[in-house]
């Protein structure tokens, strides 16, 4: 199956109807396949090179990220939300650990059960089961904005965190609106 043409054109035309009709079709198949061959060639060397390409780019970044890593670790504040009991009494406290600047503070959030009616609002679906995930999530974006405005470690370390600091721009609310009258009251209040 190497040759275009098994029979010659000259030989093929003598031959019966059917069997030209065949020595044809033999003949655009095989041409068919010739190009779809090289197309396949042309795309294997193409994604050859596109390989080489990416692998060339992957260690640029390394070598950029090898530069950057030390910014993650010391100037973006990591956060961690611990609970804990006193005198084995069954209610659970909360506070944040901050590690900022090669510093940690921590911020005392208070009891877990009211931070879940205080951001019952605010977080859909908080309960004890995800509280950690959950209120981490939330916390993370108003904790790391509030640390970013620190330039130098020893700001960080002089400033004073408490819970009523972090969330002065947030308003949380902990009335419970009974209904759409309630949200029509409001609206001529104002």
């Amino acid at each position: 199956m190497n040759k275009n043409t098994i029979i010659e054109k000259n030989d093929l035309i003598l031959l019966p109807k059917a069997y030209s009709i065949l020595g044809t079709e033999y003949t655009s198949r095989f041409n068919q396949i010739a190009k779809k061959t090289l197309l396949m060639d042309d795309l294997l060397e193409k994604a050859y090179k596109l390989k080489i390409e990416c692998n060339s780019l992957i260690q640029t970044n390394k070598i950029v990220y090898n530069k950057l890593k030390f910014i993650r670790r010391n100037y973006v504040p990591k956060i961690y939300l611990k609970g804990y009991r006193k005198n084995n009494n069954p209610q659970y406290y909360v506070h944040v650990v901050v590690n900022y600047l090669d510093y940690s503070k921590t911020i005392y959030l208070g009891k877990r059960d009211d931070l879940i009616n205080l951001f019952s609002s605010k977080i859909n679906l908080l309960n004890k089961r995800n509280f950690n995930s959950k209120m981490l999530k939330f916390l993370s974006p108003i904790i790391k904005s509030y640390c970013f405005k620190f330039t130098s470690q020893s700001d960080f370390i002089a400033s004073k965190f408490k819970f009523k600091s972090l969330f002065d721009k947030l308003v949380i609310s902990t009335e419970v609106s009974t209904g759409f009258n309630d949200f029509l009251k409001s609206l001529s209040k104002s």
